[in-house]
Parts: structure tokens; C-alpha cells; sequence
């Protein structure tokens, strides 16, 4: 078993810790995210417009393209394209690699910008705060490089990448975090990748945390956004 320690208050920053907990206000509702899931791209649009211009004053960067999204609820599998949770194993999405091959492919004239960040925004969808399966994180400060970056292939539906997954054999020195019962208005950005090589945090290995001792608890749903 692992240890995750309650994130709040303990000043955990994107460029330092690889994560970070913000304030992130929505005006969708919950069947509103379903309907995203099922393809209503005028909702989507919508959702991107909140998380465009939030993520434009946080960070500072000039643009942001929003491309994937997943709705997560394990008692809604298969319905619509909603999913599970990914809870098997500490992982990161992708690798420097796979994400400067995103980039450039992503990106109109790429050699115009001098940094990019591949960045997450992960939310609790549902009007009640998160009880279980939380995401959980691990402070990129605390990993060993490059002895716990096992590199990984993963095939999806279409396409190819490259990630980590987390060798255990410093797992004492890892420390893992999430935030408790998280509100629909509060978000977590995390990276996949930032071509910023001075920064602490450039890539977070994450999973969904279950809790076996919670009982009677409600559903995790949730939606993650992926943009560069």
C-alpha cells in the first residue's frame, strides 16, 4: 500500500511539483460533460473557451489547443465512450519523445514559440464533492532520475506512444499526493510534458487512487482535458 498525503495547503506548484490545485469555475452542468462524451460539439467548444482563457491567464502562453477529452465514471463504462478509472499502475500519458512529436504536429509553425507545455486539466464533474478514487500524484521532485523512468509503449485505438511507467525500487523517496473531496469548481493541471528542461516539474506520473477502508461512497466522475 501507498501513502498519499492530503495535497492541500502544502504550496504545490505546476513548475516545481509536476501538479497543481486551482480554482476553475464552470458553467456546464454535469449532464452537460455526459453530452460532451456523447459528441455534442457545441458543448465542447464551449468547455474548451472556459479552459482556453483560464489556462491563458494562469500560464501566460501566447496559445492553447485543446484536443482530447475522457469522462470518467466506473458504474457508466461503456456508455457513450464514458470510461474507468486508471488505477492499475503509477503512469505518465507520454515522454519527450512522444510529445515533441505531438507538438509539431499539433502546433502551426511550431518554430514561432519557444516553449510548449502538454498540460491536463483533470475536474470532478458530479455537484458533490469527490469521496473516492481520487487522482493521485507524485511530486516529480522526489523521483530518482533516470533510474525510475521505465519507458513504456502504449497502443491505443489509433495510435501510438511513448510514457513512463514508475520503477518501485525507490518507492520510499516517492511522495504521492491528492486533494479530498474535490469541488466541481476546483481543477488540477498536471503535465505530460514541458520542453522547459530547467524546470523541476516537467512530467507527472499519476493514477486514481482507491480508498478500500471508504464505505459508502458515491461514483468518481470526472473529466481530464488534454491541450497543448
Amino acid at each position: 500500500s501507498i501513502q498519499i498525503h492530503n495535497g492541500r495547503n502544502q504550496n504545490l506548484k505546476l513548475d516545481e511539483a509536476s501538479f497543481e490545485l486551482v480554482d476553475c469555475p464552470t458553467s456546464l452542468s454535469k449532464d452537460d460533460f455526459y453530452a460532451i462524451q456523447e459528441g455534442n460539439t457545441e458543448l465542447l467548444q464551449k468547455y474548451h473557451q472556459e479552459v482556453t482563457s483560464f489556462i491563458q491567464q494562469k500560464l501566460g502562453c501566447d496559445q492553447v489547443i485543446c484536443f482530447h477529452h475522457q469522462v470518467r465514471n466506473e458504474n457508466k463504462v461503456g456508455q457513450d465512450g464514458v470510461e474507468g478509472y486508471a488505477g492499475a499502475s503509477p503512469h505518465t500519458d507520454s515522454s519527450p519523445v512522444s510529445a515533441d512529436q505531438l507538438a509539431l504536429s499539433t502546433i502551426d509553425h511550431p518554430e514561432q514559440y519557444e516553449r510548449y507545455c502538454y498540460l491536463n486539466l483533470w475536474r470532478n464533474i458530479a455537484h458533490e464533492p469527490i469521496e473516492n478514487d481520487h487522482l493521485a500524484m507524485v511530486d516529480e521532485r522526489t523521483t530518482i532520475k533516470p533510474d525510475d523512468y521505465i519507458v513504456k509503449d502504449l497502443y491505443g485505438n489509433g495510435y501510438t506512444t511513448v510514457q513512463y511507467g514508475l520503477n518501485a525500487r525507490h518507492a520510499a523517496q516517492h511522495k504521492w499526493y491528492h486533494f479530498p473531496q474535490m469541488q466541481r469548481d476546483e481543477a488540477i493541471i498536471f503535465k505530460q510534458m514541458d520542453s522547459e528542461f530547467t524546470k523541476l516539474g516537467r512530467i507527472c506520473f499519476h493514477m486514481s487512487a482507491h480508498n478500500s477502508q471508504v464505505k459508502n461512497y458515491r461514483p468518481r466522475e470526472s473529466i481530464e482535458l488534454r491541450m497543448m
